[in-house]
């Protein structure tokens, strides 16, 4: 049972609940305008502030902004026989600080470095699955039952079934079925086995259009990474790692790049040995009878004294040409001697370059060695996708052979409960029948039956297609559910309903709605809560 809600803050009017028919009102004065109506009067926030005190996802809550920074709420509740006062702050929403006996629960508080005993969120959770439902939070989602209990937004008030519009149906129907007291873990079951229908579905149409390779596509591109596999694998297996291949690999470089100087030089040296050898060939001293014969013939008689010039110049000539020759054949030999001394060794080199080549063509690098281990790796794990994306293939018939055996199975186990449980769901349709009845005179319809794709819920009130109306059937939903609780000797004790579930009802409606929450309030011994604008109330 709740008790109340209050903050810290002096500005929040604290409130105050009892037994059975609890009603908050949102006054409209009679002189009121249009535009002064009982909105943002805090009947909707007043249940938002529930929800996040019962866990609900802060970031959703609409709490959790700035203008509400440094605020924090607190419920006032029963919890297994234990009154406690639980606190949540705004700015610290992961933490539940309990106030108030806790010793018979079976999830105990953690102490702080301030003192304060608190629950994180997920053992609140799991604690309130124990105290209001006695199921674990493992099994289904407490959040999502208290959802029903807790309505909040007008989303929530579309379908008696669901808590917001968009809730898939199989998994709404693990829900309705456990407030029936069927078994819901059936419902579960179902639900998976539908969403593995709908994966192999997917699959298969992936294939049917192209967008999924078939299992012939598949089975060449195999046996292409087989080959790859075997390839690299036989690379790894020849493959030597050096420990100094790059010290290695730099020298035969460097020899190379010598080898070249040397060979460019050899030939640059052998270029010049060839131009002295024909300079001494053709260089040759001038014939002095014909210098004379030349002077003779020119009508010049050569005097005593140029005579002896010119012998003196000729003289000194050949020795010109002696020495230069004789520099020639120095040079000549010093080149010769040269060129084989480099030739010696560039063989020498040579024979060094290829030890080293021979290391490097029979040996690699470790980093290379690594680079063919990933590449190699790489192979291995594409060829293993493929196999497996063949076996998904091949699996498809029997994953939906054993999914139709599945659902055979669970349809029979299903069937059993559905008979065992017989005198629960017969209660859930009289109840839900009492309520519609009380309000339109005529019983309603709530309809539950088993089919290859699990529990099939279906609420109706005749006539129910105004908005009115389909507000009702969420309300005549709920109390039955509410009933069904206490029936089924589970401990939530709580229904909450916003203004919003009687927008559009009937003034008449209205008031037999609250009526009959009052009388199955106290005859089931659970609090109704409701908020309504006082321009509504069925005075």
């Amino acid at each position: 049972m709740m008790h109340g809600i209050s903050s810290s803050k002096s500005t929040f009017k604290n409130v105050r609940f009892d037994k059975g028919l609890n009603v908050v009102i949102a006054e409209r004065e009679e002189t009121s305008g249009e535009r002064n109506t009982t909105n943002s009067q805090g009947k909707s926030i007043l249940i938002s502030i529930i929800n996040f005190c019962l866990g609900s996802d802060a970031a959703k809550s609409g709490l959790c902004i700035k203008e509400l920074s440094g605020w924090d709420f607190t419920i006032d509740i029963t919890l297994l026989s234990n009154r406690v006062k639980v606190t949540r702050e705004v700015d610290n929403p992961k933490k539940f600080f309990i106030e108030g006996d806790t010793g018979n629960w079976p999830i105990k508080p953690d102490l702080d470095e301030e003192q304060q005993y608190y629950l994180s969120l997920d053992k609140w959770k799991q604690l309130l699955g124990l105290a209001l439902f006695d199921v674990s939070q493992n099994h289904i989602s407490i959040r999502s039952l208290l959802s029903y209990f807790l309505r909040s937004g007008n989303d929530a008030y579309n379908s008696p079934l669901k808590f917001f519009s968009s809730q898939a149906n199989n998994n709404a129907n693990i829900y309705n079925a456990f407030f029936v007291g069927l078994d819901y873990i059936h419902a579960n079951k179902w639900c998976e086995l539908d969403r593995q229908e709908k994966l192999l579905k997917v699959l298969a149409n992936a294939i049917k259009i192209g967008v999924h390779e078939t299992q012939g596509e598949l089975e060449t591109k195999k046996i292409e990474l087989e080959e790859d596999l075997k390839s690299t694998k036989k690379i790894l297996s020849d493959f030597k790692v050096h420990k100094k291949y790059k010290e290695i690999q730099v020298k035969a470089n460097h020899l190379t790049s010598e080898l070249h100087e040397l060979a460019n030089l050899n030939v640059s040296e052998n270029r010049k040995l060839r131009h002295y050898e024909n300079s001494i060939s053709e260089e040759t001293p001038p014939d002095k009878s014909k210098l004379e014969s030349i002077y003779f013939e020119a009508g010049l008689v050569f005097p005593d004294s140029v005579k002896r010039t010119l012998k003196e110049a000729s003289t000194f000539h050949e020795q010109i040409i002696k020495n230069r020759a004789t520099f020639l054949k120095s040079e000549i030999v010093r080149i010769k001697k040269e060129i084989y001394e480099r030739e010696n060794l560039i063989y020498a080199k040579n024979d060094e370059r290829a030890n080293c080549m021979e290391i490097l063509n029979t040996h690699g690098a470790l980093e290379e060695y690594s680079h063919l281990q990933e590449q190699h790796t790489e192979v291995k794990e594409r060829l293993e996708h493929i196999k497996n994306k063949i076996e998904e293939i091949r699996d498809i018939t029997k994953k939906r052979k054993d999914i139709k055996l599945s659902k055979l199975e669970l349809d029979s186990k299903a069937a059993i409960d559905y008979e065992e449980k017989r005198e629960h769901w017969k209660k859930a349709i009289k109840l839900f029948n009492e309520s519609s009845k009380f309000l339109y005179d005529e019983p309603g319809e709530f309809v539950i039956n088993i089919s290859d794709k699990g529990y099939r819920f279906n609420v109706d009130i005749p006539g129910g297609n105004g908005s009115g109306i389909k507000k009702m059937i969420v309300f005549c939903y709920d109390l039955m559910v509410m009933c069904m609780q206490k029936i089924l000797e589970r401990k939530i004790d709580f229904l909450v309903h916003d203004s919003i579930i009687y927008e559009g009802v009937d003034e008449r409606q209205i008031a037999h709605a609250i009526e009959q929450a009052a009388y199955k309030a106290k005859e089931y011994d659970f609090q109704y809560i409701m908020t309504i604008n006082s321009d509504m109330v069925p005075y």
